[in-house]
């Protein structure tokens, strides 16, 4: 038998018919993510045209699109969805900057520990961290007004919770700082600290490396940080719906989830509004993917360095400001949460009788002291 020609396109032993593992697991991993993410796109964009009843045959037109941008109250929530956005996620910004030079550049004292009270605050619920200000900050109830209000110098509570700054304060106390400073420490971190030297030898300012040096070389880390931090924020809902109901305070998400509570609730208009969703993201995703790609960086040496910058009288002020913080975002919402089951009336801290008998005038603090036997 003569040889098999051997070109560039036909080795020996092929055939159109053979499989290879790598090819089949990849198939169903494309597979899967059509299904559980394609799919449902697919059926949230088709279903948006749908102007029929949910009991009705299928019809489909342009009258929900229409219908759901020119219903009450739609264009002051997509104001207000656009300067509250915009509101916590520069202020957020410019504080998870400072907070993640300070933990990954400096020598602040117990830099490893506040980092990870930051991952801390990333894993407690909005909801309870919501409740915990509201039982501090409520105009009228709330714990710290309260003690405010009985100072001379203030006539009534200072603080409300239910307003556009508290929602903003709502947010930055809860995951808008904390998930930047997440991001951003290990990559301000991972930075060559050789640069900063050469900036400082020169006769360079500690503020002016910060801002001539440092805050250039990051700007696709930050870019990319503040774009995703604006697309969670076009999904935010609990905070705003929480907060904004009480003084008729609607953003985007809220409005959906209002045509979802009318009789009967309007499926088409809602669906209508989930996809402008999706296409308002999508090019800030294709902006983030082109601004960290399109620009370009020249390395100036090839030796690594990671040195801390000495921040001498300013290391204890820093090191205070930045444990503030996170005491705000970790160990304030946890007490407040603490607290509250101990409060029998709403803003009213009542430890001795929080939980008292059925029967007694006494509250759980006496049953504890007494015999078991007693208590059964």
């Amino acid at each position: 038998m003569g040889e098999v020609e051997k070109g560039p396109l036909s080795y020996v032993g092929w055939s159109p018919f053979r499989v290879r593992g790598q090819d089949l697991a990849y198939a169903l991993l494309l597979g899967l993510l059509l299904l559980l993410v394609a799919y449902p796109i697919f059926l949230l964009v088709l279903n948006s045209f749908q102007t029929s009843l949910p009991w009705e045959a299928p019809k489909y037109g342009l009258e929900v699109w229409r219908g759901a941008f020119a219903a009450p109250g739609m264009m002051p929530a997509i104001y207000n969805t656009a300067r509250l956005v915009l509101a916590y996620q520069v202020i957020s910004l410019g504080i998870a900057v400072l907070i993640s030079w300070l933990i990954a550049r400096t020598d602040i004292p117990f830099a490893n520990l506040l980092e990870g009270a930051f991952w801390v605050s990333f894993f407690l619920p909005v909801l309870s961290t919501t409740l915990s200000w509201i039982l501090l900050l409520d105009p009228q109830y709330g714990i710290l007004n309260n003690w405010l209000a009985k100072l001379s110098f203030f006539k009534g509570g200072p603080f409300n919770i239910y307003s556009f700054w508290g929602i903003v304060a709502a947010h930055l106390l809860s995951h808008a700082v904390s998930i930047k400073v997440m991001f951003l420490t290990p990559v301000f971190r991972n930075m060559d600290a050789s640069l900063e030297e050469v900036a400082r030898v020169a006769g360079s300012s500690r503020l002016s490396t910060l801002k001539r040096i440092f805050i250039p070389l990051m700007q696709p880390a930050i870019a990319a940080v503040f774009l995703l931090g604006t697309i969670h924020s076009l999904e935010a809902f609990e905070i705003e719906l929480v907060l904004g109901v009480p003084f008729r305070f609607y953003v985007y998400s809220t409005q959906i989830y209002t045509m979802l509570q009318w009789e009967p609730p309007d499926y088409g208009a809602a669906t209508a509004l989930a996809v402008s969703i999706l296409l308002f993201i999508a090019p800030l995703i294709l902006l983030q993917r082109w601004y960290t790609r399109g620009r370009q960086f020249t390395t100036v040496t090839g030796r690594y360095g990671q040195g801390r910058i000495r921040l001498t009288r300013w290391r204890y002020p820093a090191f205070a400001f930045v444990a503030a913080a996170a005491l705000l975002l970790t160990v304030v919402p946890l007490l407040m949460l603490v607290a509250g089951t101990f409060m029998r009336h709403f803003g009213v801290l009542d430890i001795a009788h929080a939980w008292p008998r059925e029967t007694g005038k006494r509250g759980w603090p006496d049953l504890l002291l007494r015999r078991p036997s007693a208590i059964i």
